[in-house]
């Protein structure tokens, strides 16, 4: 539930988009055009595979 929370917290951040993906690269161990998809929308799948694994 943390976890989510705090997935929630990063994107509703009054970070610019540009600086949320920067802020996801920085923490991730992913190579991001190596799986076709932007930070942050690999952010917002992993909250809805959270959401739903709870829920």
């Amino acid at each position: 539930m943390t976890l989510i929370q705090e997935v929630e917290r990063v994107l509703k951040s009054e970070l610019s988009y540009r600086e949320k993906e920067e802020f996801i690269e920085d923490n991730c161990f992913i190579y991001f055009p190596a799986i076709n998809i932007t930070p942050l929308k690999w952010l917002k799948e992993v909250q809805v595979e959270l959401k739903s694994t709870l829920g």
